[in-house]
């Protein structure tokens, strides 16, 4: 199973390039890449400070994307949270990942 990183990166690329042509999409790749960790906290938090730079008001209509569109590939339900942000979800859904993955690794290993 691929890791949750590159899920999520792949997600981000997907996104991106789906909504904006190929300027846009650069000039938002060449900001992330200028975060060196592909940790997803580290990735969410540039993610967060470079989008409303570029976008504006209309970062939180791909941040939304960003997360319902990784939510869908997990097969998860996503629900909307007061006071959580973009960040918030993706750490979620994260550790919510890797508890799956322990759970199915020790359900194969009992059985």
């Amino acid at each position: 199973m691929p890791r949750f990183e590159d899920i999520f990166m792949e997600t981000i690329k997907e996104v991106i390039c789906n909504v904006f042509d190929g300027e846009v999409s650069g000039m938002i790749f060449s900001y992330l890449k200028e975060s060196s960790s592909r940790r997803p906290e580290d990735v969410a938090q540039v993610f967060t400070e470079v989008l409303p730079k570029i976008l504006g008001i209309g970062h939180v209509i791909i941040e939304d994307l960003v997360i319902e569109t990784l939510y869908s590939k997990y097969g998860r339900r996503l629900q909307w949270k007061k006071g959580y942000g973009f960040k918030d979800y993706i750490l979620e859904l994260k550790s919510q990942t890797e508890e799956m993955a322990v759970n199915e690794a020790q359900s194969r290993s009992s059985l």
